[in-house]
């Protein structure tokens, strides 16, 4: 009976200790669960005014400090981080938002380790700065400070870079009227309500940084399509751009001025969407025809000239730009089409005076149906033998006549090249060939009487290199 006695006494107490100890447990069940949450919230809720479609609310300094005191108290006793959420209720039919806070609340905030302040407007906008963001800002902030949110006004370059159907907000927070733009690299979350056009993938949507001269860059962006909200990441304030993955795709349009079978050229391209950067290189524009080469490249904004060695072939020339050769980079490579056209064969003939060993002359030049430049200059004219100079030209629709200056040498075969530009329509240089003679032949002429007869004597003289060789006398009866 006593051993029972003493079993039951035994069994009581366990029963007591394991009672005794349930609320320790369920108080440290409770700390963990609490510090499993990377912050303690505390809400502040506010009602704005609302006229037409703008929405204005202020939050006052004691319910700000309100929210702020409880943050920090509650956050400590869980060994987390402090968050202020301001909730905003803003109607569906608002499309901008003022609201003002006390700066003293932020910097009290902005003082304990890993706070965070989010301000949320129903159907509007939620912004949310990390604790990097909020130090910024709190350096910063005097008196009140204002966050604004509502529809983009766009400069004709930025309307041009983001089309006109494109949802673009402008977000600001400012103290005294100065807008605070930087955020000492800290993380601004921005949240959206975005309807998601029919046709576009939900993974293609990509929220943009719009800067004042219209250019792009994509932010960090997330859509939800159960909720329909887009949510981005950025470390400052400015215009932002709801758009798809296509929306900085660049176009090119190209002139040259390649022609077919002629070595090397120019190709100058022109962006749009997106300015050259500075730094593209050779190595980010390639030619579709392998027997041409991109040698160096000079980049002016939205212009690019390239320098190209080569003979190109008849035909289309595609041009690609790798994306990264564009400032800020395109979301694809772009390329734009020239058309070589083959050229336009200039045939010459030529006549000449000139003979070897004999001092100046001219040559004739005469086309096959192109004019010849009225303004022509005699550079434009070269000859084969170096010791030969064109002087002046004279030019006489279809013809030129080159004056020629010094002795042409032992060879009988002179080339004369005619630059494209001295000829109407050429798209290629043209040259002929004719042969500077070794021999030069003169004629005399003297009539006389022979044994009562009227005859001709004709004296045939025959130079080389200029010089007398020899004198053939003919005697020719006229009677």
């Amino acid at each position: 009976m006593k051993k029972s006695i003493r079993s039951f006494i035994a069994k009581l107490l366990v029963l007591c200790m394991v009672v005794g100890m349930l609320p320790a447990f369920s108080m440290a069940m409770g700390s963990t669960a609490a510090a499993a949450d990377s912050a303690y919230t505390s809400d502040v809720d506010v009602k704005p005014t609302v006229s037409g479609t703008s929405a204005t609310a202020n939050v006052t300094s004691t319910s700000m400090n309100n929210s702020v005191n409880a943050a920090i108290q509650e956050a400590k006793k869980d060994g987390t981080d402090p968050k202020v959420e301001v909730n905003i209720k803003t109607p569906a039919t608002a499309t901008s938002l003022n609201v003002t806070l006390p700066a003293t609340s932020l910097q009290k905030l902005a003082k304990e380790e890993g706070a965070s302040l989010a301000i949320n407007a129903d159907n509007l906008v939620s912004v949310e700065l990390d604790s990097v963001a909020l130090d910024a800002l709190a350096e910063k902030a005097t008196g009140k400070v204002a966050l604004d949110f509502k529809p983009a006004t766009l400069t004709e370059a930025e309307q041009a870079a983001v089309g006109a159907d494109a949802t673009v907000i402008d977000l600001s927070i400012s103290c005294g009227g100065t807008a605070i733009t930087a955020y000492g690299g800290g993380n601004l979350t921005i949240t959206l309500p975005y309807k998601l056009p029919t046709g576009v993938d939900a993974k293609n949507v990509v929220v943009y940084y719009l800067s004042d001269a219209g250019k792009l860059e994509a932010c960090t962006t997330t859509y939800d399509a159960t909720t329909g909200e887009v949510k981005f990441t950025t470390t400052h304030l400015s215009k932002y751009v709801i758009g798809t993955t296509s929306m900085n795709e660049v176009t090119l349009t190209a002139t040259s001025t390649l022609d077919a079978d002629v070595n090397g050229g120019e190709i100058v391209l022109t962006a749009t969407g997106a300015a050259f950067a500075e730094t593209a290189a050779a190595a980010s524009f390639t030619l579709s025809d392998t027997g041409l080469t991109v040698k160096d490249v000079k980049v002016s904004g939205a212009t690019a000239t390239l320098t190209v060695t080569g003979t190109p072939a008849a035909g289309t020339l595609t041009v690609t730009v790798k994306k990264e050769a564009f400032d800020p980079a395109a979301a694809a490579d772009a390329t734009a089409t020239i058309t070589v056209a083959a050229p336009t064969n200039v045939t010459l003939t030529a006549t000449s005076d000139l003979a070897v060993g004999v001092s100046g002359g001219t040559i004739t030049l005469t086309t096959n149906g192109a004019a010849f430049v009225e303004t022509a200059a005699a550079d434009s004219f070269t000859l084969s033998d170096s010791a030969l100079t064109v002087s002046t030209v004279k030019v006489d629709g279809k013809s030129a006549t080159l004056t020629v200056t010094g002795t042409p040498a032992e060879s009988e075969t002179l080339t004369v090249t005619v630059k494209k530009e001295a000829i109407t329509g050429a798209k290629a240089d043209a040259s002929v060939k004719l042969n500077v003679p070794l021999f030069t032949f003169d004629f005399t002429f003297e009539t006389n009487t022979v044994e009562g007869k009227l005859v001709l004597n004709v004296g045939i003289e025959v130079y080389l290199r200029g010089n007398l060789l020899l004198t053939i006398p003919v005697v020719i009866p006229l009677d």
